[in-house]
C-alpha cells in the first residue's frame, strides 16, 4: 500500500523542454532517498483552451494505486474531478455546475452522494500546486 505519509518527495523531473508530464518518486522519510514508497506521473494538457490534469501515483511494484483526472472550462474553472484509489477501493466524482458541487462516493462499498455550493476556494490534491504557487509570499 502506498503510505502517503512521511515521505520525502524526489526532484520532480519533466520528460524535456516544454513537456506536459511530470513523473517524480517519492521517498520513505529518514531513508535518505533509499526507500521508496512511490512513484507519481502528472499530465497536463490543453484542448481547444480546456485544461485536463492526469495524475497517478504507483506502487513499487509499478501497478496503480491511485488516479485522479481534473477538468476546467475553456475560462479555467473546475468542472470536474474523478479519482479512484484502488488499495482502498474507494472511487468518486465531483461536478461542477449552476454554482453547486455535484458529490458522488463510494466507500466500503456503499455509495454516498451530496450536493453544495462550490465554494471559489475549493481545493483537490491536483490543484495544490497552483494553489501554493499563487499565495507564496515571494
Amino acid at each position: 500500500m502506498i503510505r502517503a505519509l512521511p515521505l520525502v518527495l524526489g526532484a520532480m523531473t519533466a520528460a524535456g523542454a516544454g513537456a506536459e508530464t511530470v513523473y517524480s518518486t517519492g521517498y520513505e522519510k529518514d531513508s535518505c532517498r533509499k526507500i521508496v514508497a512511490f512513484h507519481y506521473e502528472r499530465k497536463h494538457t490543453v484542448d481547444d483552451g480546456r485544461r485536463h490534469i492526469s495524475t497517478r501515483y504507483f506502487d513499487t511494484n509499478g501497478r496503480e494505486a491511485i488516479h485522479e483526472e481534473t477538468y476546467f472550462d475553456d475560462a479555467g474553472n473546475l468542472v470536474r474531478h474523478v479519482f479512484e484509489h484502488h488499495q482502498v477501493a474507494e472511487r468518486g466524482t465531483i461536478d461542477i455546475r449552476d454554482g453547486k458541487g455535484y458529490f458522488w462516493y463510494v466507500e466500503d462499498g456503499e455509495t454516498n452522494s451530496a450536493v453544495e455550493k462550490a465554494e471559489s476556494d475549493l481545493l483537490i490534491a491536483p490543484l495544490l500546486p497552483e494553489f501554493l504557487r499563487a499565495r507564496w509570499d515571494t
